[in-house]
């Protein structure tokens, strides 16, 4: 692979062309020739003056790759010549952050095969994988000897959210990759119950299946023979769960102004944690969905004073 004229005049004159010789290269199967990538290193500072919507747009490009192979070798290569720490500087500390006993290597490791496990087609899962444990160098401790990331996903998802708003993706992309970052670690602790099935469905909607595609992929990229979460129940509890309860049932059979009216009270605070209650009943399969006769014996329960 080489360019047309000199690479750095090349470079100089459109400094994008940096990140589409990454892209070129994993697409197309090249070599690259003598000196393009050192030129690449040594004019990187350049691609600053690039807006973030055209960075993003190669970047894009990059992700949508349909082989594994693809995107985790210009992920690597964008990361080996220092052009991440141009347009994604928050990514930095992942390379090198050891973490322990359940994995063989650094964060940044870790997360290509990650990257790579998630497959093709699905650019925001693509995102989650790439971006999902961005919170740990942050959170890294040592605890009773052990690494750990506490609230790691936490701090991850408001990272995320600033690298995709740097980068100009769509509200509504970030929205959902934030949150598929915040929920990555929700399975991993407790029996999964159906009402766990239940908060679940009700919390990421139509994003369930794509969270349970990149918990699969990150138990994947675990050190081998360590993997503990076994996804195969989970989906089939999600599955009967969704058929049984939609998302949109899994609300209070009451609305704020029928339980205003029933315990005679104004609208307000009050209000908003007898629905809440009503909602955890729902969830926990002590009401059913729609059930208003049940929800208003309930309320009598809760405020028997009504």
């Amino acid at each position: 692979l080489r360019t047309p004229l000199n690479p750095q005049a090349t470079f100089a004159d459109d400094p994008l062309r940096m990140l589409r010789a990454i892209r070129f290269r994993w697409k197309l199967g090249f070599t690259p020739a003598e000196g393009l990538y050192e030129t690449i290193r040594t004019s990187r500072e350049r691609l600053r003056i690039v807006s973030p919507e055209r960075i993003r747009d190669e970047v894009v490009k990059m992700l949508s790759a349909n082989s594994a192979e693809s995107k985790i070798g210009a992920l690597r290569d964008l990361m080996n010549l220092g052009l991440i720490e141009i347009f994604a500087p928050a990514l930095m500390p992942m390379v090198g952050c050891e973490q322990g006993d359940w994995h063989d290597s650094d964060v940044w490791d870790h997360t290509l095969r990650v990257v790579g496990n998630v497959g093709a087609g699905d650019l925001e899962l693509t995102l989650a994988a790439l971006l999902h444990d961005v919170g740990k160098p942050a959170t890294r401790t040592i605890h009773e000897g052990h690494v750990r990331f506490f609230g790691h996903e936490k701090v991850g998802a408001e990272m995320t959210r600033e690298i995709l708003r740097d980068l100009r993706f769509s509200m509504r992309e970030i929205d959902r990759v934030v949150k598929l970052v915040r929920n990555h670690m929700r399975l991993g602790s407790g029996p999964f119950t159906d009402a766990a099935a239940r908060r679940l469905i009700r919390d990421m909607d139509e994003d369930t299946d794509r969270l349970l595609s990149l918990v699969d992929a990150d138990a994947n990229a675990l050190r081998e023979g360590v993997r503990a979460l076994d996804l195969v129940p989970i989906r089939e509890t999600v599955m009967r769960v969704r058929e049984a309860t939609p998302a949109e049932r899994l609300e209070s059979p009451l609305d704020g102004r029928e339980i205003a009216e029933w315990l005679g009270i104004v609208p307000g605070p009050e209000v908003g944690r007898y629905k809440t209650a009503l909602q955890e009943a729902v969830l926990e399969g002590r009401l059913a969905p729609g059930d208003k006769e049940g929800a208003t014996r309930l309320l009598a329960e809760l405020a028997p004073q009504a």
